[in-house]
């Protein structure tokens, strides 16, 4: 009877079915109902769908709910992208000029700088709260932006009585309170005495970027081997250093990984690499401004060689101390990068310890041994120090005067500082510009020009980071300059031909090598037999078991297909033959 038929199913549930008009099934319910009046019911919606339309395939205009962009591309994967651990720091080089070439002014300290012999708490915590705003006792404290939850949290740290009797105490040997920023942005705090002399200068302020891009990757050290007689197993477990928080911490890199920790590292190298404690210290004085880059240290550009020559040498000897440092940083972590795999299948826990993976092992040659070699993978790094940006400045060794322009101010900047150079000025329409007849200003600017227009890369090849910028107004033209906008360099990695194109001029690439956590083992099977004549015979005989044993079950599938081909067809004649060839025997029960 063609429509729909309730019924129950062999587990006691009521189904129900829709027949056509020649008894066939044309459509079934896909689950089982308790009741049979909940079956009846999913019948009676279902026929309510039918009468409505609800069940008809949608119109074929109908838009489909996703689809591709008909102009769109596809995604391109690049190994040529760099790592999200990419630092910036800033180093001073100091520039070689007679002291007679600056303002007379400019060869005192600063008039309002309060002594802080005999400073207070009361005090002390007022100006805290301020974020050492206008203070005269501590400026090279001064942090812009309060609301910062850093800044608050070594607010905190600092207003805690620890920390008041630790300022109170430098105060009375004549260290000032000193905030700067780390490599990982932290707010961090030390204390600076005052200078000791009081030396007009100019300095060259370079921005770096130390950045990092993925490289080979492959098998290092074999941490463990070892050997499976016929037949035998064991249990293994791989503990790596990612478990163990202490090893963790030890081992954290800047290549791979941006933390707090690894930064801290990282700027602790680069501070040991400086040649003198006041070098570091001149930077630290210099910077006065929370907000600036992490600071690498101040190198001196030597007279001898020039201006141009000294500034080289100087960017020579800092990229050295920075690859230095680095390859320090990263030779300790992955010394920390340690990776063991225990052949016991016995396995102690301790606290804070985590056992990664166990696997279990199994020889399942009977002649021959198999032979296992774990290998940590490696992954190595290129590693490229870039410089970005360089701006100018004046400073005589108190922050509080320190005066930072960027190239096209330079001008204006010398005007200031330099012996005739306010004199000198000259009105164009607003502009300041150097008087041709001002020589000091005019030999000043000319070094620092030409210095910056011909710096070596790692490769000693030289490039011009600077370029003048024209422009007309009012049909005078007018000049600065500035920077080269969009000026980058390329790396080339000669081993697999992968070129890294940088912002900057690149002064120094390095490869490193670091450990991972990743492990792969290769299987060697032994070339000696450890079965005599018999013994082979004996295997041989077994495989031979297991053939005719897979030949037989074979043969029974196919007798059953074709049993079952032949109640399909209804061939009596067929099923008579069929029982006749496998009859089966009363005793064995297997067909004979």
């Amino acid at each position: 009877m063609a429509g729909f038929e309730v019924y129950k199913d062999g587990k006691s549930e009521y189904r129900w079915r829709i027949r056509a008009a020649n008894n066939e099934i044309v459509a079934d319910s896909a689950e089982g109902y308790k009741s049979e009046a909940g079956c009846r019911r999913a019948v009676a919606r279902l026929q309510q769908l039918v009468a409505a339309g609800g069940m008809t395939s949608p119109p074929e205009s109908e838009e489909p709910m996703v689809k591709l962009d008909p102009g769109g591309r596809a995604s391109i994967l690049s190994y040529n992208v760099p790592e999200p651990t990419s630092y910036t720091g800033r180093t001073i080089i100091e520039l070689s000029f007679p002291e007679e070439y600056f303002q007379p002014t400019l060869n005192a300290p600063p008039e309002l700088r309060s002594s802080i012999a005999n400073l207070d708490a009361t005090t002390y915590l007022a100006e805290l709260n301020t974020g050492f705003a206008g203070s005269t006792r501590f400026p090279n404290a001064y942090v812009s932006d309060t609301t910062d939850p850093k800044w608050l949290a070594l607010k905190t740290k600092l207003a805690a009585s620890e920390g008041v009797c630790e300022v109170l105490a430098m105060a009375v040997k004549g260290r000032r309170l000193n905030i700067h920023r780390s490599l990982a942005g932290e707010y961090e705090y030390n204390f600076l005495p005052d200078p000791t002399e009081v030396r007009p200068r100019i300095l060259l302020v370079e921005t770096y970027r130390l950045s990092s891009f993925l490289g080979s990757y492959g098998a290092g050290r074999t941490v463990n081997t070892f050997t499976l007689l016929p037949g035998e197993k064991t249990a293994i477990s791989i503990r790596t250093y990612r478990h163990i928080t202490a090893e963790r911490t030890a081992s954290e890199c800047v290549l791979d990984s941006f933390s707090e920790e690894s930064a801290r590292e990282l700027q602790s190298a680069v501070q040991n690499e400086q040649q003198s404690r006041s070098a570091l210290e001149f930077g630290f004085q210099y910077y006065v401004d929370t907000n600036a880059s992490a600071n690498w240290g101040m190198v001196q550009a030597s007279g001898s060689a020039g201006i141009s020559g000294g500034v080289n040498g100087a960017q020579e000897e800092f990229a050295k101390n920075i690859s230095s440092a680095t390859a320090n940083h990263v030779a300790k972590s992955s010394r920390n990068r340690s990776v063991e795999v225990n052949t016991t299948s016995k396995v102690t826990e301790t606290t804070g310890e985590e056992t990664a993976i166990v696997r279990e092992l199994a020889n399942v040659n009977n002649s021959r041994t198999l032979n296992f070699i774990f290998r940590q993978m490696n992954q190595e790094f290129i590693t490229i120090l870039h410089l970005v940006d360089v701006r100018v400045a004046f400073f005589n060794g108190y922050g509080e005067l320190r005066q930072e322009v960027a190239l096209p101010e330079l001008d204006a900047l010398l005007n200031r500082v330099l012996v005739g150079g306010k004199e000198s000025l000259v009105a164009a329409r607003g502009i300041e510009v150097l008087d041709p007849k001002n020589s000091k200003v005019l030999e000043v600017r000319t070094a620092i020009l030409d210095a910056l227009s011909c710096i070596c890369d790692y490769q000693d090849n030289v490039h011009s980071f600077v370029e003048e910028r024209k422009y007309t107004d009012q049909g005078t033209v007018h000049s600065y300059w500035r920077v080269k906008k969009n000026h980058t360099s390329t790396y080339r990695d000669e081993a697999t031909g992968t070129e890294i194109v940088v912002p900057g001029i690149i002064l120094a690439a390095q490869k490193h090598v670091l450990r991972t956590d990743g492990i792969i083992v290769d299987a060697v099977l032994g070339q000696g037999e450890a079965l005599d004549e018999h013994q082979h015979r004996a295997e041989e005989e077994k495989v031979r078991d297991g053939v005719l044993a897979n030949d037989l079950a074979e043969l029974r599938k196919q007798r059953e297909a074709l049993g079952q081909k032949i109640i399909r067809d209804k061939d009596k004649e067929s099923a008579a033959l069929f029982r006749e060839v496998f009859s089966t025997s009363a005793a064995t029960g297997e067909p004979q």
